[in-house]
């Protein structure tokens, strides 16, 4: 017995064979997720070893560069979903000297910051009226030069 297929049946047969045997995945995609890690730590002030608020940690190079966290009350930061990396971190604060710090981020791993205090001059509500003429110039002697205005 011979069996005899239509046109319509032999185009039926190639489609779903052309659709089964191909190399389109079915599944998930196969490339494979990009894994992050957190980095965290605190910044400190080097000679009261309190936390200082509001300095800020930021990334300098690597895939990562410019990410920044600003540091909590207790000058605690987190930054997240960072790539694995070798890469430069920079705190910095006002009134404070910036510190840098080469890390190679294999994990979720802590960097923390002691950072030195610079010294500022008094603001200017609290100078003596000696300092302020001193600041002019005006002591040739050391002493106050009283002037009428």
């Amino acid at each position: 017995m011979q069996a005899r297929l239509t046109n319509g049946a032999v185009i039926a047969l190639m489609s779903t064979l052309l659709a089964c045997g191909g190399h389109t995945p079915t599944g998930p995609s196969s490339t494979p997720a990009l894994t992050t890690f957190t980095l965290n730590g605190e910044v400190i002030d080097s000679g009261t070893r309190l936390g200082i608020l509001a300095a800020s940690v930021s990334i300098v190079d690597g895939p990562d560069a410019g990410r920044w966290a600003m540091t909590d009350a207790s000058g605690n930061y987190r930054l997240g979903d960072l790539q694995e990396a070798t890469f430069t971190v920079k705190a910095h604060a006002p009134h404070y000297v910036s510190q840098t710090k080469s890390i190679a981020l294999t994990g979720n791993q802590t960097l923390s910051f002691a950072l030195v205090a610079t010294a500022s001059p008094p603001h200017p509500s609290m100078r003596t009226p000696t300092q302020d003429i001193t600041a002019r110039g005006d002591l040739a002697s050391g002493d106050p030069v009283l002037r009428n205005y």
